[in-house]
């Protein structure tokens, strides 16, 4: 800011410190719709790629694909952000205890900050303990709304640097923030939420904190009771980031009054981001698969299922992964999704553009086979496992294990018919052409399908095995075959024993066993695990 601009400023707050505040008011309103937008989109994006599986980079691309971001241009890649400058004269203005400098040096912070892009360095705010300053004056209750709202907005932009959270936290602010969600401004809380979740955002260790201030009855209050959009949007996406992390789990008294909360945003919201935020929160919990019926007891399975053909991309995929986790549950848990016909809504994902959303359908159906033989059924009525088994010649890796889980898990659940069904259509040339790859998972669990393929193929009156000709007619044999040398002792044993229960002649019963020396085991097929896999 120019001297010249400087003291027209001071005087104008000296002469009308009224209508000062009032033309401070109508350009941090501007400033602010800004801000927030930059920060929701940061916020939301950091939540979309939260993994249900552990796989950073699967969901680093989803939360790319999920976000409207145009690419960077090569001058805004080249240029490095510059260091945010705290001039001496605006430093003592803010230790200042004139309430006239103190308001133009908060004033003029905020202007710059706002104006800043959100990866530039603000660490000499904490160099020179402006931070501590700040929480100081916040701890006085009777500071004007105004004031309060741009201290809060500059700790909010604080937070926003990763780096600079646990200064907010060592300062003080916690406290502080949360006295300012009963604030009557809802500025304030907003911005004081919107700190927090900021916080919560990155750790368990923060998430704690905020548990054990306090957080929980203050939030679910503004969830259930604010009538503010933005206020709401914030709340929402704050809990999102408390129920985020899973190691240690979200673990949290007012689980059942969270839900129905959640039923009510679900059930009385048009607004994408708070639809969103939302989904993602009941994903986040029903992580802990103790907290799925509360889910199902609320009544949110409903919401989930109708959110599934909503036409923003980011709703149905939240409610895609928040769906995913309830049908791991139990065959009662799983029978509440299908009773909401979830299945059309979800094969029609399954063909959806991107391959993550492909995944995270398919993850479901998996989930859904390892029911009980009704659950199996519906997944066969809706014609799910065609459309499968034509997605395999051309899916990505990902995509290929959730079939095969789901072909594993339907043939280990199923009844003779359904894996008759399965087995049947060409579909085991597809299966054996999983056998020899590079992931062990994958492998294991193609052996096992075809394991209990060829032990309902056994039930057929005639001789020899339909299916074990099948599986040696496409090549399927030779490839069990070159599994007996791989270096997994797992995939060695059960590709062993395949050929000695469903491929050995009866003359050849009297097959040689492994020699045992001192590098070598000896192998006894009879004391062999059966191979099942837990799902």
């Amino acid at each position: 800011m120019s001297s010249d601009s400087h003291k027209k400023l001071y005087k104008k707050l000296r002469a009308n410190p009224t209508d000062m505040r009032t033309a401070r008011i109508s350009n941090f309103l501007e400033l602010r719709k800004r801000k927030r937008e930059n920060d929701f989109q940061r916020g939301r994006n950091m939540l979309l790629i939260m993994p249900t599986n552990g796989n950073t980079n699967e969901n680093n691309e989803l939360a790319t694909n999920n976000s409207q971001v145009a690419e960077p241009t090569t001058s805004q890649v080249q240029q490095q952000p510059q260091l945010f400058v705290v001039s001496e004269e605006l430093l003592q203005k803010l230790n200042s205890n004139e309430e006239q400098d103190l308001l133009q040096a908060i004033s003029e912070l905020h202007l710059s900050l706002s104006d800043i892009p959100n990866n530039t360095p603000i660490g000499e705010l904490v160099h020179k303990n402006v931070v501590k300053r700040f929480v100081a004056i916040l701890k006085n209750k009777n500071n004007d709304s105004t004031l309060q709202y741009e201290i809060v907005s500059i700790l909010n932009k604080i937070g926003c640097d990763s780096s600079q959270v646990y200064t907010l936290i060592e300062a003080g602010a916690v406290p502080v923030l949360l006295d300012l969600l009963s604030s009557s401004d809802h500025k304030v809380q907003e911005d004081a939420m919107s700190a927090l979740g900021n916080m919560a955002a990155e750790s368990s260790v923060n998430r704690d904190l905020l548990f054990n201030s306090g957080i929980m009855v203050p939030l679910l209050h503004l969830l259930s009771s604010c009538p503010e959009v933005s206020l709401v949007r914030s709340a929402i996406w704050t809990f999102a980031n408390l129920a985020r992390w899973r190691n240690p789990p979200f673990d949290c008294a007012q689980i059942g009054e969270s839900m129905f909360i959640l039923k009510e945003l679900l059930e009385g919201n048009s607004d994408p981001d708070i639809l969103t935020d939302a989904c993602l929160t009941v994903c986040y919990l029903s992580n802990a698969r103790e907290h799925v019926q509360a889910v199902v007891d609320a009544d949110i399975c409903r919401h989930l299922v109708e959110l599934l053909v909503h036409p923003e991309r980011r709703v149905f995929t939240a409610a895609l992964r928040a769906v995913g986790n309830v049908v791991h549950g139990n065959e009662q848990q799983i029978k509440v999704v299908l009773d909401y016909n979830a299945l059309p809504c979800i094969s029609d994902l399954m063909h959806y553009s991107s391959h993550l959303i492909r995944k995270e359908a398919c993850r479901s159906i998996a989930n859904i086979a390892a029911g009980n033989p009704d659950q199996i059924q519906a997944i066969i009525d809706a014609n799910i496992f065609p459309q499968m088994l034509l997605m395999i010649k051309t899916a990505e890796s990902k995509t290929i294990k959730e079939i095969i889980r789901s072909l594993t898990n339907a043939t280990t659940f199923g009844t003779s018919d359904q894996i008759h069904y399965l087995a049947k259509n060409n579909s085991l040339p597809l299966i054996c052409d999983f056998l020899t790859t590079a992931d062990t998972a994958l492998t294991l669990m193609t052996l096992k399908t075809l394991e209990n393929i060829l032990k309902v193929g056994n039930e057929y009156q005639t001789l020899p095995n339909p299916y074990a000709l099948a599986i040696e007619e496409c090549g399927g044999l030779t490839k069990i075959e070159s599994l007996q040398s791989h270096e997994d002792l797992e995939i060695y044993h059960k590709s062993f024993n395949l050929i000695d229960q469903f491929f050995e002649d009866e003359e050849d019963d009297a097959r040689m066993t492994p020699v045992t020396g001192i590098d070598q085991f000896e192998f006894s097929p009879q004391n062999l695990p059966d191979g099942s896999l837990d799902f």
